[in-house]
């Protein structure tokens, strides 16, 4: 992991940084045991995922040289911590003022705006801390923590260990934990920035909050798994049949996988493909599905797309 040093100063000076330790960004899936439980769609209930929605510890200082350094670790004694309940802006829980900007900056007035960096003393930083037992049947897993949203910029701590940086508020960041874990109890902590140098592209005319505002779950994976998909379905010349062409690449992928993706609509199989995992993990699927339904807005009709990987009990679900 590349070495963190003090996190404001980092940022600060590198507007090209928006993220240290984080995972390439990916398709929208969730990652399921079997073929029943993929088909059910338990998205967050799965069997393979943990909810982290709820409620947080808390606290919000005036800017992040009055925060704590070492308000993560495990044995720091968090006085004065209230709960805030995440996804959640803490504008909206007693926590400063939601701020509605048209043409100018939301700190003019208030310190000089100097491009590209972020203001220095209106910059409040929020600390967030939340336990969690990690699952016994995951001991032998890849564990990785997903935030679907985060307002503007944080840096993520396990059991007093930083982990990484991101920014872009609007887009998901995810982490892999499995080194930083234990049985048992487990601390995450989450210090969370409302301005960075990303805030003078995020600049446009609506309302300004911060905080985690959607959705914070832990997954857990196989050594060896599916981690991206990219789609493409389109009709053939004579708009009668569809084709669907998927890229796959298989994280970590072992000698004899096989990646199988197969095609229902209404529960009936109407296409299908497969192909034995290469090295390098990169491979690709086509489908042909005779008499397509194509979407439109007056019919929007959707097929759903699983995947698999052969001898791996895995499965992923593309379905909308």
């Amino acid at each position: 992991m590349e070495e963190i040093i003090d996190g404001y100063a980092e940022w600060q000076n590198r507007p090209d940084l928006t993220g240290i330790g984080r995972m390439p960004e990916r398709a929208a899936f969730f990652r399921y045991a079997d073929k029943r439980e993929a088909l059910s769609e338990a998205g967050l209930q799965s069997a393979r995922c943990m909810p982290l929605n709820g409620k947080w510890r808390f606290r919000l200082y005036p800017n992040h040289q009055k925060r704590p350094e070492g308000f993560a670790d495990p044995n720091f004694r968090a006085a004065g911590y209230n709960t805030i309940e995440v996804p959640g802006s803490w504008q909206m829980q007693g926590y400063g003022v939601p701020q509605y900007c048209n043409m100018q900056y939301p700190w003019e007035g208030k310190e000089e705006p100097v491009p590209p960096y972020a203001p220095v003393e209106t910059n409040p930083v929020g600390c967030y801390l939340k336990s969690f037992q990690l699952p016994v049947a995951w001991a032998e897993k890849r564990v990785f923590l997903r935030f679907e949203g985060v307002e503007s910029a944080f840096y993520l701590f396990v059991n007093g260990n930083r982990i990484g940086y991101a920014e872009n508020s609007f887009g998901p960041s995810e982490f892999e934990l499995t080194a930083f874990l234990h049985p048992g109890k487990n601390l995450i902590g989450v210090e969370v920035y409302r301005w960075c140098t990303g805030s003078w592209l995020e600049d446009q005319d609506f309302w300004r909050f911060a905080g985690i505002f959607r959705d914070v779950y832990l997954y857990a994976a196989n050594e060896s798994f599916l981690a991206d998909i990219a789609l493409s379905a389109l009709p053939d010349a004579a708009y009668q049949n569809g084709e669907l062409e998927a890229s796959a690449w298989v994280d970590t992928p072992k000698p004899g996988q096989r990646l199988e993706m197969t095609v229902l609509d209404g529960g009936v199989i109407v296409g299908y493909d497969s192909a034995d995992v290469p090295k390098g993990g990169q491979l690709s699927l086509h489908a042909t599905i005779a008499k397509a339904k194509l979407w439109s807005a007056e019919k929007p009709h959707l097929y759903t797309v699983l995947f698999a990987l052969s001898g791996m009990k895995a499965c992923w679900n593309m379905s909308p």
